[in-house]
């Protein structure tokens, strides 16, 4: 009689408790939605604020509308902002909606799908159902059309030009002084030098040559200057005008990158001759004779003027002439 008595008081207690321990475990996970503005302009923008909170037990499946807005057109989502707080995962996200059907017109509920710890049924739960009403603007259609009116000039005042007058040489005044201390830690000007432009390559080798000729080497007895200073400006005229890597390269090997090129044969046959005697005189202490190394300065002349590059103005000036 006892033992039935308190299982009717353990009953009734359950009994009692039973709607409120359903609640609580629906109530892990809450979803709130508000708008913006219940009533907008057709073509304006109202946006839907979703706010959902759950503990981390509970994994989210994904949502869907539960039915399909006809009226609405999704603008734009903002990102996806999630915090942590008490043991709860809140996340919030913004939906901007446009419509252009004027009228009484409905956002439908979000329904999110979710499973609670290892319990593998899908549950949801949906926000409520919102009411936008759409406005249009009602023209006047007893009034003439006016024309369209010319856009009113605003006078600048001293807040306007503020900007311009203190900020912006504010920024170039910082601007140059890190660029000033960045040139002086790698020791350069603040405004570096204009470069003056390079001659042609012909024009330097010709200068050279002159300069060589000036110095008149070989008649003093220093036949082997003479043919090292030659060989290298008639080497670097060739890296120069045809970009090839003669300054580095052995004879045969110059004559084989200007064995494709558009030079005449006979002017290949003297080079190849006279780097040659150059070898020897360098390498093997070959004393040429005079009239050779004279043959060899002018053979220089001679491929150099034969081969240079026509320069723009050269041709302006043969077409006069013409």
């Amino acid at each position: 009689m006892i033992k039935r008595f308190k299982f009717q008081i353990v009953k009734g207690i359950l009994i009692i408790l039973f709607p409120f321990l359903s609640f609580a475990t629906f109530a892990q996970i809450s979803v709130k939605a508000k708008i913006d503005s219940s009533s907008i302009l057709i073509g304006d923008l109202v946006t839907l604020s979703l706010e959902i909170k759950h503990p981390k037990e509970i994994q989210l499946k994904g949502s869907q509308l539960v039915d399909s807005i006809k009226a609405f057109e999704l603008h734009s989502l903002s990102e996806l902002d999630s915090s942590f707080h008490k043991g709860k995962i809140t996340l919030k996200q913004d939906f901007s909606f446009i419509s252009f059907e004027p009228g009484m017109q409905f956002i439908p509920s979000f329904r999110l799908f979710y499973t609670e710890g290892d319990d593998t049924n899908i549950k949801w739960i949906a926000t409520d159902t919102f009411q936008v009403e759409v406005l249009i603007i009602d023209a006047d259609t007893s009034k003439a059309i006016m024309p369209i009116q010319i856009p009113l000039k605003v006078p600048l005042t001293f807040k306007d030009l503020k900007v311009i007058i203190f900020v912006y040489p504010a920024l170039l005044l910082i601007i140059l002084t890190i660029l000033y201390f960045e040139r002086k830690k790698k020791k350069k000007p603040l405004f570096a030098k204009r470069e003056k432009p390079k001659l042609p390559a012909h024009l330097i080798a010709i200068n050279s040559l002159r300069k060589l000729e000036d110095e008149k080497l070989w008649q003093k007895g220093d036949v082997k200057e003479f043919h090292i200073r030659l060989t290298d400006i008639i080497r670097l005229y060739i890296e120069d005008r045809y970009h090839l890597p003669a300054v580095e390269s052995t004879t045969d090997e110059i004559m084989t990158y200007l064995q494709n090129l558009d030079i005449a044969n006979e002017l290949k046959s003297e080079l190849h001759t006279f780097l040659q005697l150059s070898d020897l005189v360098k390498f093997a202490k070959l004393t040429p004779l005079p009239n050779e190394n004279e043959k060899c300065l002018q053979s220089s002349y001679s491929f150099i003027n034969a081969t240079k590059e026509k320069l723009v103005s050269e041709n302006i000036e043969k077409k006069k002439l013409d």
